[in-house]
């Protein structure tokens, strides 16, 4: 079994030639900075469409305007007022953009990695992702209905893309799991395919809320590919 490290991944017994992963995963998250979209955004809940005759429009129930708006309100007074802030449950484009312009300004892209190196200490914002808004996007809404009913809700492919970038670019500082036995697969999935790095994943899914600052516990996810 090899557990994979900040930096490293290290052989943990002596079978050196299996296919058995051991991930660090958080519990118990907590950071006084933290801003959640999916929480801010039942605000502005529109409760007078129907999306029972068509499963798209939950997406409209919680509107891409909407989401911008509130994001962008937090972005600014965060960086008006020298605040560290990590916005987690962000879906949108427009979003990862606003950051990306933000860390590109502040000297974070690392030319010869080719990637942003996030100060955690001083960066005033920071963003997360849901693990499901990586899974799901707008075509999903056919087949899934009410199971993909969540918030914010999943977006249009070119958001999902976006994320998906952000998250290899090092944008997106975390990913949130919500049930370890129903998203297993689909993290077997990112290793298997190789859509990520194993180190890239366990900064995501762990040591990146810690160095952000969050007080979490420690538990152990073994994944066998």
């Amino acid at each position: 079994m090899k557990k994979i490290l900040e930096n490293a991944i290290v052989n943990i017994d002596e079978n050196y030639f299996d296919n058995k992963f051991l991930f660090q995963v958080p519990t118990n998250l907590r950071f006084k900075g933290e801003v959640d979209m999916s929480e801010l955004l039942e605000k502005h809940k529109n409760v007078d469409l129907d999306y029972k005759k068509d499963y798209k429009l939950w997406s409209q129930v919680y509107s891409n305007k909407d989401e911008i708006k509130v994001f962008t309100e937090i972005f600014d007074n965060a960086i008006a007022n020298n605040k560290r802030v990590h916005i987690s449950n962000i879906s949108l484009l427009e979003e990862i953009d606003m950051v990306k312009k933000l860390y590109s300004d502040l000297g974070y892209f690392d030319k010869e990695l080719n990637r942003f190196e996030i100060d955690f200490v001083n960066a005033p914002v920071t963003i997360g992702v849901n693990i499901r808004n990586i899974i799901y996007s707008f075509k999903d809404y056919k087949f899934m209905r009410e199971k993909v009913l969540f918030v914010p809700p999943p977006r249009e492919p070119r958001h999902q893309k976006a994320i998906k970038s952000a998250i290899n670019s090092w944008i997106i500082s975390t990913i949130w799991l919500n049930s370890w036995a129903q998203e297993r697969e689909f993290l077997l999935e990112i290793i298997r395919e190789e859509k990520t790095s194993l180190i890239r994943l366990a900064r995501a899914i762990y040591f990146n809320f810690w160095h952000r600052w969050f007080s979490l516990e420690s538990s152990e996810l073994e994944l066998t590919v």
